[in-house]
Parts: C-alpha cells; sequence; structure tokens
C-alpha cells in the first residue's frame, strides 16, 4: 500500500474536513462577501471561517457519514458549478468574445469522450452510460451554439473613421 502510514479510519473525516473548508472558502471567494473598501478579499478571515465549518464537520457523525457516501456526485455537481461560473468569469474578462470560451468548451468536450471509459464507472448503475455522454455533448454544444449567438452584435459595424463626420 502507498500510503501506509494513514490510518483507514481517518480518511472519511479528512476527506470530510477537505471537502467541507474548499466548498465553504470557494463560496466565501466568489461571492467576495468580506471585501473592503478598495475591493481586496480578505483572504485571512476567509480562511478561518472556512477551518471553523470544517472542524465542525468532522465533529458531527452523521455529516462525516452522508458525505462520505455522496461525495462522488457532490463533487461532480460542484465541479460542474464551479466550470459554469469559470467560463461566466472568462466571457466577462473577454469582453463576450465568444472565441476563448468556445475554445475551452470544445477542448472539454474531446477530453470529456477522450476519457468517457474512465468516468462511466462512477456513474450509478441505472444511468445508461452512452445515453448520458450524448446529454452531456448535445448541452455542451447548445451552451457554444448560445454563446455564439449571444457574442455577436446586433448594430452593424462601422467601417469609416470615427473621428470624420458622415
Amino acid at each position: 500500500m502507498a500510503l501506509e502510514f494513514i490510518d483507514t479510519e481517518l480518511i472519511p473525516y479528512m476527506a470530510s474536513f477537505l471537502f467541507t473548508f474548499a466548498v465553504v472558502y470557494g463560496l466565501l471567494i466568489i461571492t467576495g462577501v468580506f471585501t473592503d473598501a478598495q475591493g481586496k478579499k480578505n483572504t485571512n478571515v476567509i480562511t478561518v471561517i472556512a477551518l471553523v465549518f470544517a472542524i465542525f464537520s468532522i465533529l458531527y457523525e452523521p455529516y462525516v457519514t452522508i458525505l462520505y457516501t455522496v461525495m462522488p456526485i457532490a463533487t461532480a455537481i460542484l465541479i460542474i458549478l464551479f466550470f459554469i461560473y469559470l467560463v461566466n468569469e472568462m466571457r466577462k474578462k473577454t469582453k463576450g468574445a465568444p472565441l476563448p470560451v468556445l475554445g475551452v468548451l470544445t477542448l472539454l468536450l474531446i477530453v470529456l469522450a477522450v476519457t468517457w471509459s474512465d468516468i462511466e464507472a462512477y456513474l450509478p448503475a441505472d444511468f445508461a452510460s452512452e445515453d448520458t455522454l450524448w446529454i452531456i455533448g448535445i448541452v455542451v454544444v447548445l451552451i457554444m451554439f448560445w454563446l455564439a449567438w449571444s457574442g455577436q452584435s446586433s448594430e452593424p459595424q462601422r467601417t469609416s473613421n470615427p473621428n470624420k463626420p458622415d
């Protein structure tokens, strides 16, 4: 065994601690609740709050048990939510230009298709893996079409010199 120094009874507690800390820290950073007047995020306060939540999470046994049971599904859902947030922030930074976001979505769809045989083992038994892959692919392609359509300007482009009156 590669990690003989880790007691297997502690793994649910460590996983619960890390998962809760990461989720609380990420949500507090994203929401920007603790920012000062200059807009700088107070990461010390955010870290302490996330640590307190994580410590309380490992002290409550039913939470540890339930979280360890549903951790793969919860992790997948949170990855999807944070990915949507990332795409939205990327779109804001590129000022609505859809090309970088479309490129990232295309690459992620290719990676998903290539690694699907590894991912499908973690799906619940009642999910048809091919149908799930098709649904995810269709949703990503629809998002791509929506981004490409919404990134186009409805106003005609001006080709003349803006300093010279028409």
